[in-house]
């Protein structure tokens, strides 16, 4: 009700925060409030294996922890979207950035935008991928307030958020 308020949309498209409404639990609410709160789309996390990533970049996200959350989010989305084709609920046909999450930029940011639209069709993709970063921009947090939001300040501030952001911009 609130979202509907702020936005004076209808329809709602979900898109949880750390990929929490693909757990069983959580999509069950969901299913059983989508009719009644216009619940039209869920984000899931069908991710593609990158094509011709470096080892160092397999390296990386394997001292991450990108490759386990990637099966876990695999086997989710799995159980999830036969659950939201029944509900009547659309879906994204692709995802990228599990694999890599926190460091999407550079080579590893072009493979998994590259394999994500490498087969699309207009005839069957009405949906198009989605692609996960969390790009800020240079000196996004120098307008926050210091005390209030210490941990939002570093994380805008880290390397890795320019770097997004800087690969966001080559597209």
């Amino acid at each position: 009700s609130r979202y509907r308020q702020l936005t004076g949309l209808r329809q709602i498209r979900l898109d949880g925060h750390q990929h929490i409404h693909l757990v069983p639990l959580v999509l069950d609410v969901v299913l059983d409030l989508a009719g009644d709160e216009s619940i039209t789309w869920v984000r899931t996390t069908r991710e593609p294996l990158p094509e011709g990533l470096p080892l160092r970049l397999w390296w990386r996200s394997l001292q991450t922890g990108g490759l386990l959350k990637w099966l876990v989010l695999q086997l989710l989305s799995k159980l999830a979207i036969p659950r939201l084709r029944r509900a009547g609920l659309q879906t994204n046909r692709r995802f990228a950035g599990v694999l890599f999450s926190g460091s999407m930029f550079g080579t590893a940011f072009r493979r998994c935008w590259e394999t994500s639209y490498s087969s699309i069709t207009a005839e069957r993709d009405a949906q198009q991928p989605v692609v996960l970063i969390h790009p800020a921009l240079p000196n996004a947090a120098s307008g926050m307030d210091q005390a209030a939001f210490q941990q939002s300040v570093a994380f805008f501030s880290s390397t890795n958020r320019q770097k997004e952001w800087s690969s966001a911009q080559q597209l």
